[in-house]
């Protein structure tokens, strides 16, 4: 597992943890969200169907798809542990998303928990996953880049069309991140136990 990958999931943690001290009472909008939605509001408010278009990659219809090709892709390779992997990191993640971490932190948007956004949560634990498969760093680079262009529309669509603050969507960034990492940190340490075991078994037994 590349370490960097474990210190920025450290990083996403502690910054969805942090976030909340700045909303304010009630867990409306803070002077950061406001700023950003302001500024979208003010170059496409007007542009629906283009703010649709944006939040589109967060959205089942895109991320599914994308997972069952990165599945398949381990499959082909005969990697059964990152088969599990690019499966059940975002799984976990969005499934922890909604059971804990959004009514832990409460923050209600138009009368549904917002905080962290779930569709960034499948979004960006989607674009861990299929990073973590990734065997050479300029295939990974491509994901990592790729990942964010894509991170920042989606962003930009769910803001202008009121469905998230800003902050919602760090926050889901730093679970999408972290629990698909997590998952591939316990795996690798499964499998790499389970092959120093194996020569153990193979081993002739001694005659007693």
């Amino acid at each position: 597992m590349r370490r960097r990958y474990i210190a920025i999931a450290i990083v996403g943690v502690a910054v969805t943890i942090a976030l909340p001290l700045t909303f304010p009472s009630g867990g409306g909008a803070n002077t950061f969200d406001s700023w950003v939605a302001d500024r979208i509001a003010s170059i496409l408010g007007n542009h629906h169907t283009t703010l649709s278009v944006l939040a589109e990659p967060s959205t089942p219809l895109v991320v599914v798809p994308a997972l069952i090709v990165a599945a398949i892709y381990a499959a082909t390779r005969l990697r059964r542990v990152d088969v599990i992997a690019v499966i059940a990191g975002p799984l976990l993640a969005v499934a922890l998303n909604s059971l804990v971490f959004k009514p832990l932190f409460d923050r209600h948007l138009d009368g549904y928990l917002a905080y962290p956004s779930g569709h960034t949560v499948s979004l960006v634990a989607a674009e861990t996953a299929i990073a973590l498969l990734m065997r050479s760093a300029i295939h990974e680079a491509v994901v990592a880049a790729v990942g964010t262009v894509l991170l920042i529309c989606a962003a930009i669509g769910m803001i202008g069309l009121g469905y998230h603050h800003v902050t919602d969507i760090i926050g889901g960034t730093g679970v999408g991140i972290a629990v698909p990492v997590i998952v591939s940190v316990l795996l690798d340490a499964s499998k790499s136990a389970a092959e120093r075991r194996e020569p153990q078994r193979l081993r002739p037994q001694r005659l007693r």
